[in-house]
Parts: C-alpha cells; structure tokens; sequence
C-alpha cells in the first residue's frame, strides 16, 4: 500500500507539472481560484437556485475560512483530517449554546462538498488524485441516521400556532411564520418552497401552483394575508437595495450579499431551521425538525 507521505509528493509533482503544460489553468494554484473555476463549470449551473445558494454559504463559512490560501500542491490528506476535527468542535453560526456544535449532517455535507471540489479539479488534471480518498475511515464524516421525527400533540401544536401567528409582524417574523404555514399545508421541503416564483400565486383563485415542484395549494385566510403582508415587506426591501434585481421573481429571497451582487437569489434552506431552532427555544417549547412540521400537517389534516 502506498502511504500519505508517497501519494502526498506525488501530488505535488503532478500538480506542478500539469501547471506548466496547461496554461489555461497555470493561474489556478490555490484553493480560492480553484472555487471560482469551480463555480463556473457546467456541474455547478445545473443546480437549483437554492442548492446553489447553501453551497455559497458553505464555501464563505466554512470551507474558504479555511482552505481558501491554500495552495493546491499543499492541500493534502493531514490538512482535511485536522479540518474535520476543527468541525467536529465548531458552534453553529447563529443561536445555540456554547456547548452545542455542527450537526452531523452539516459536517456530512460540508465533506461532501469538499470532494467534489477535489474531483472537480482531479477531473481537469489539477490533482493526481482526491485527497479525501486516503482520509482515515474512522475520521470522515458518514450519513447520519435519523430516529423518527417528533412531533407536539394537539395541545402543544395549538401553542406553537398561537405563539406563530401572535408574533409581531415584522418582516422576518411574517416570512418565517409563512414558511411554516406552507410547509403544514402543503407538507413538502423548504428547498422546493423556496423555487417558487410570483407568476404562481393566483390572486383570484386564491391558489399557488407549481408543477414542477408538485405543489397546489389553495391558501386560507391567514395564508393570503401573510403572503400579501410578505409581499409588501419584500417590495420594501428591493427598494432599498436598488442593486439587487429579483430576475426569477422569486416569493423568498435571501437578504444577505456581497457588495458586487445584483441577482436576488433563493435563501439558504437552512436558515428558516435555524429560525425555527431559535423561535422554540425563546417560547420554551420543544426543539422540533422541518421533517417534523411535514408530518404535523398530516396529522393534524392541515392541508
């Protein structure tokens, strides 16, 4: 077996002698650049709006932080394993106590993500080989297995709706407390909500419909208010940020980007878990999944 120190010079030769055959990619020596080609590759297109809006959060919070200056010929197997032990200690970025860190499946798919960048850059001969294939068995990450969700009996469900709908109505709190609706009604993800776009409400059959994402609702009372109250808050905020276009006419956008960014594009699915972690914890509720508000709108009939 040949050991990490051999496929380690390896590498390191290949990558050098690659870079001065290949002058189309002579420039691509670090991790930032790798990203940026990367980014621009026919894989990465083909993704959804939102898949791509998580892997730019994943990138800027924790893969950049971290490999962004390194150079290729140095990004070896000992580099990614000291990595995922620094995620394994790492807190979340929003709300949380001191203790708790990432999930196990956000590190799953931070290392996911990692290899196919890795692989990308194995496929246009940048690497000899993907670093993360010699990381030890027992230290990368594997696919978490989930017990069933849990879910609020009547009484507890009832509360947590009274706590929703009782919120202030600020535009962050009408958003998230649509989001949810959405997701009791229609019991499907966060990441398919999110693909939908005005052009699917109609005003006059009260209905939203989006057929490649399976969804048909016809919206209640308290749906309709909240999605015109989001409207008008969302219409607020693209006029105070005239850059920033909503092309895809999107129903929920993110609010947060960089400063040469003019797209609107769809949020992080993540954040509205993050939202609801935090809203259960400040009402001293129950700590429950998106997974578990799908099934409550089963049981409880809410579609």
């Amino acid at each position: 077996m040949v050991s990490n120190d051999a496929k380690n010079t390896l590498r390191k030769e290949t990558f050098i002698m690659n870079n001065k055959k290949n002058n189309k990619q002579k420039n691509i020596r670090d991790f930032n650049r790798l990203v940026e080609l990367y980014k621009q590759s026919e894989e990465y297109f083909l993704y959804k709006a939102s898949t791509q809006a998580s892997i730019e959060a994943s990138l800027t919070n924790h893969l950049l932080p971290y490999f962004g200056k390194t150079q290729l010929v140095n990004l070896d197997t000992s580099l990614i394993e000291s990595w995922l032990y620094t995620l394994k200690a790492t807190p979340p970025l929003k709300g949380g106590c001191d203790e708790e860190h990432l999930s196990e499946s956000t590190i799953y798919n931070l290392w996911i993500l990692l290899r196919k960048i890795l692989d990308f850059a194995c496929a246009k001969n940048m690497l000899i080989d993907n670093p993360c294939s010699s990381v030890s068995w027992d230290i990368r990450p594997h696919l978490p297995s989930y017990a069933p969700s849990f879910i609020y009996d009547i009484f507890e469900f009832d509360k947590f709706l009274d706590q929703l709908f009782s919120q202030k109505k600020l535009a962050g709190k009408v958003k998230n407390a649509l989001l949810a609706l959405l997701i009791l009604r229609s019991n499907t993800t966060v990441a398919k909500i999110y693909t939908l776009k005005w052009s699917d409400f109609n005003v006059k059959t009260r209905s939203i419909t989006n057929q490649a994402s399976n969804i048909s609702l016809i919206l209640d009372d308290l749906s309709l208010m909240l999605l015109q109250q989001h409207k008008v808050y969302q219409d607020e905020w693209l006029n105070k940020h005239p850059a920033i276009k909503n092309t895809e006419n999107y129903i929920f956008i993110s609010t947060r980007y960089k400063h040469n960014d003019t797209i609107a594009k769809a949020p992080h699915a993540n954040s509205f878990y993050t939202w609801l972690r935090n809203h259960n914890k400040k009402n001293d509720n129950d700590l429950i999944s998106v997974r578990s508000l799908q099934l409550m709108g089963k049981v409880y009939e809410m579609d």
